[in-house]
């Protein structure tokens, strides 16, 4: 419950928006980059 916002208030609702994306393509860069730079061949190695 927010107090001091209305439930038409669009200002508080795509910040919100904005904010919460943000985060979640922070979230998924990070792991994201440590899989492009592993070598294909030694992680296969380590699949037996």
């Amino acid at each position: 419950m927010l107090y001091q916002v209305s439930p038409h208030d669009l200002t508080t609702f795509g910040l919100v928006t904005v904010v919460l994306a943000a985060i979640a393509l922070i979230a998924s860069y990070i792991p994201t980059s440590r899989v492009i730079r592993a070598d294909p061949m030694l992680a296969l190695a380590h699949t037996t």
